[in-house]
């Protein structure tokens, strides 16, 4: 199960390169594309922000579980955070990407959401931009020029992410890439369930037969 879901990832990573890589598409500046919104840790000594919490949050480390979409958050913050702090909602289907720390994690939002400060959303300005080939490229995007030390690492900020350079594909090209992703991660999925499926049905046998 585990080689044909790494088969699949290949797969599209392959097919990004057949119809983007090397083709001289007209490149616009991310800043001109989108506009760049930063998310926040609401206040650790406040148990009000975290206690009882209903809105998923999501931090550098939950961004290094994720495949394509977002999903469970290890952290959710609670309405007062909400209210009291300022912190912005992120819609959903919205690439977010991971520019501190570990620089380059990206996921799409299945829903609205919450991120911390070291990851940055992708707000499309004009829809030209499909997110799964924005996803992709950010991935294997080289982010070494615009990386700064800090005092935990390696992090980028919003000037040097809006000055980085993307190629614009036509839409249709795109489209068809997005496709193709949505067919894989079907197949993803249905290889993940019979996996389940064949799990349960094994401790059921187990559970029969030797105990």
């Amino acid at each position: 199960a585990e080689e044909t879901i790494k088969s699949l990832d290949a797969a599209i990573k392959d097919k990004f390169a057949a119809l983007f890589v090397g083709k001289n598409f007209p490149a616009k500046n991310i800043n001109e594309l989108f506009d760049l919104q930063i998310g926040k840790t609401p206040a650790r000594d406040n148990t009000n922000y975290w206690n009882k919490g209903v809105h998923k949050w999501i931090s550098v480390g939950d961004m290094g579980k994720y495949d394509r979409l977002t999903d469970e958050t290890a952290e959710k913050i609670s309405q007062a955070a909400v209210d009291e702090t300022g912190i912005k909602i992120v819609p959903s289907n919205v690439v977010i990407m991971s520019f501190k720390l570990t620089i380059g994690r990206t996921a799409i939002t299945s829903e609205k959401i919450y991120t911390n400060e070291a990851i940055v959303a992708f707000l499309n300005k004009n829809d030209s931009i499909d997110a799964d080939y924005l996803r992709i490229y950010l991935r294997g995007h080289d982010w070494s020029r615009g990386k700064m030390r800090a005092v935990k690492g390696l992090t980028l900020n919003k000037q040097t992410i809006g000055q980085a350079a993307i190629p614009v594909p036509p839409l249709e090209l795109q489209k068809e890439f997005a496709l193709y992703v949505e067919n894989c991660e079907a197949l993803k999925e249905k290889v993940r369930g019979r996996c389940a499926k064949l799990k349960s049905e094994r401790a059921e046998l187990v559970n029969k037969y030797f105990r």
